[in-house]
């Protein structure tokens, strides 16, 4: 009896130790050819299976517990630089975890598997993360990568963040690139229910298609120092609906290509150019507004947009180069357009660009704008207002469409130009003259009924007043600190106009 009592002594002593041992998160390191150290896992006793019975063996799974930092130096005074390969993986007891500002490497698969991790914060310090370290954590909600001035290197990118199926938010403080070709996005095609993603201002630069096909992405804030969008960057997020910050000055070929619910282009006031289908199938952006800084717009930049009603080109006083006759062709929902300078195709023929459009009733040509190329208003059926700027010169022939009474709706022409611009014959043909009234300056009136193509109209009057001649309307709005607002603010705000000149108002006080 004294024998069984010493031995069931014995083995509750064993286990107590055991016990103690797991709970007292001893960190074990090994030391670096540097002198530094690094964090890694160990073996430990624990109960396993062995022959279908339960007994007492060694592992090296969930050797940390708990709530834990990860210290910055070793016993012995050497600073911890690493996290070895497999360090926490299946430590399933592991609830938090600290790394410190000394981290420099976090090695493969150091986190895989841990479950309980609701957020994972990578420092500053770290350069280098190599494979599947953060792989499989089911439970990780927000990922924080620090702000550094220092390039995080991927062994693998996105397969990273891929398996994280809780992931809502992340920060990314810095640029971020992967090794591995066939991995080469960061955070692409992402499993987890990610809404928002946030970029510090040390970010510079993204990878073509980094974020591409990230299904339920809604929000993302880009860097005040991000300048380039690039190829496919955000392609076939469908549910993202706001893209702010930046100082963008390029747009990628099918950049936010398939952004069904975006609902406006991002700040394009630095924007130069914006390449081919950049914002194509985007059917829920309403205002299209081309900024004066922007010199090129590639072929189908707003290839089935759909849901726009009103386009602006801003005033500049050199051509928009555009890479596709009826650039908006197939938003058949614009109402209104607005054309401040010339648009030159870079195709072989020179095609209009608002051309066939069954749904536009208000056009301006205003600003720089100085000639009308043939077929521009063809196809516009439901057109019933015109407007031609001071500086218009040349009106092709057939300008207004190619058949007689094409345009039966439209009722009014405004040309503001004091002499009347230069007409090839047939430039008027497909409007009823009867029926559509010719405004223009008082003392041009005469002139006007002299002209060649002018004098058809039945009905030459002068109804431009200082209000009505001045075509110049506000195309942009931002709050005081330099931010675009597509919604209403009431107080002082910034309005941009459209010819490139700014004012500040006070809205609705």
């Amino acid at each position: 009896m004294k024998r069984q009592i010493l031995f069931f002594a014995l083995a509750l002593a064993a286990m107590t130790a055991v016990a103690q041992d797991l709970n007292q998160n001893e960190w074990h390191f090994t030391t670096n050819a540097d002198g530094t150290a690094t964090v890694t896992n160990y073996e430990h006793p624990t109960k396993v299976w062995i022959n279908g019975s339960e007994t007492w063996g060694t592992t090296t799974s969930d050797c940390y517990t708990g709530d834990l930092e990860i210290p910055s130096v070793t016993p012995e005074g050497l600073t911890v630089t690493g996290i070895g390969k497999e360090c926490f993986r299946d430590c399933k007891s592991l609830t938090s975890i600290k790394i410190p500002n000394t981290i420099k490497i976090i090695g493969d698969a150091a986190f895989q598997s841990c479950h309980l991790l609701k957020e994972i914060t990578i420092p500053g310090s770290v350069e280098r993360m190599e494979r599947c370290a953060i792989w499989s954590c089911d439970g990780i909600e927000t990922v924080t990568i620090e702000d550094s001035p220092v390039t995080l290197v991927m062994a693998s990118g996105y397969e990273m963040f891929r398996t994280l199926p809780a992931l809502k938010y992340i920060y990314q403080g810095r640029n971020m690139v992967s090794e591995d070709n066939s991995w080469k996005y960061v955070f692409r095609s992402m499993s987890g229910p990610v809404e928002t993603i946030e970029q510090g201002a040390l970010v510079t630069q993204i990878a073509a298609g980094d974020f591409e096909d990230n299904k339920s992405l809604k929000t993302v804030r880009l860097s005040p120092n991000l300048t380039v969008i690039p190829k496919d960057a955000f392609s076939g997020c469908e549910a993202l609906e706001e893209v702010e910050g930046g100082a963008v000055t390029s747009i990628g070929e099918s950049a936010f290509n398939y952004c069904y619910a975006l609902r406006a282009t991002p700040d394009l006031s630095h924007c130069k150019e914006i390449l081919q289908s950049a914002f194509a199938n985007c059917k829920s952006i309403e205002r299209l507004v081309i900024p004066a800084s922007v010199d090129t717009l590639g072929y189908g930049v707003f290839f089935n947009t759909e849901a726009p009603t009103e386009v602006v080109i801003e005033d500049a006083d050199r051509p928009l180069k555009v890479g596709s006759s009826g650039m908006f062709r197939s938003a058949n929902s614009i109402k209104k357009a607005y054309f401040g300078r010339n648009a030159e195709s870079t195709e072989y023929l020179q095609y209009a660009i608002i051309e066939n459009n069954p749904s536009v009733e208000e056009i301006t040509f205003a600003g720089s704008c100085s000639y009308l190329r043939g077929s521009e208003f063809a196809g516009c059926t439901s057109l019933k207002s015109v407007r031609l700027g001071r500086n218009m010169k040349n009106i092709a022939s057939r300008a207004f469409g190619w058949s007689s009474g094409q345009l039966e709706n439209l009722t009014t022409l405004i040309c503001e130009a004091t002499t009347p611009p230069e007409c090839e014959d047939g430039a008027f043909d497909a409007i009823d003259k009867e029926k559509c009234t010719l405004y223009v300056p008082a003392e041009s009136i005469d002139l006007y009924k002299e002209a060649n193509e002018w004098k058809k109209f039945f009905s030459i009057e002068s109804g431009i007043s200082a209000t009505q001649a001045n075509t110049n309307r506000v195309t942009a709005t931002y709050t005081l600190g330099g931010q675009r607002t597509t919604a209403a603010k009431r107080g002082l705000v910034i309005q941009r106009m459209s010819d490139g000149t700014t004012r500040k108002v006070l809205v609705n006080p």
